[in-house]
């Protein structure tokens, strides 16, 4: 279970709490947001990171993102919530993150077998961040336990 603060249009905290279910996202109040921060990483070589998303998530499963992120925890800020997920999903601990734009995200979601057209309301706080590492013999993480 996750417990997401939620945030006004102008990026407030209203002190209510979302508790996070598979695909209840979709649920959130109209006139309310969630914070979700991304991390673009871009290896020593120059190239840049990228993820395939778990077939089980609720959104977009199976497709391939750049970088890490996702939703900020209760209690958490943008950047708390970057590094956070950074390791949750690549194991990599970052001294520096820059932040490269924040974004007010009014998204609808394609229409698929799983959702019919919704809309996704979220602040996106987009970090970068340069690693120097190979990117040969990276092992992301591998999930024990129950997926969202």
């Amino acid at each position: 279970m996750e417990l997401w603060d939620l945030y006004d249009r102008k990026g407030n905290r209203t002190g209510e709490v979302w508790e996070r279910r598979h695909g209840n996202f979709l649920e959130i109040p109209m006139g309310r947001y969630q914070l979700v921060s991304d991390v673009l990483v871009q290896h020593r070589d120059g190239t840049f990171l990228l993820c395939k998303r778990h077939t089980s998530k609720d959104v977009y499963p199976g497709y391939w993102e750049a970088g890490a992120g996702g939703s900020a925890l209760q209690g958490e800020n943008a950047e708390e919530c970057a590094r956070r997920e950074l390791f949750e999903e690549t194991g990599l601990t970052v001294e520096k993150l820059e932040l490269i734009n924040i974004l007010l995200v009014l998204r609808v979601l394609e229409q698929t077998q799983v959702h019919s057209m919704v809309l996704l309301r979220s602040f996106g706080f987009v970090y970068g961040s340069k690693v120097m590492m190979q990117t040969v013999g990276m092992q992301m993480q591998v999930k024990i336990g129950k997926s969202l």
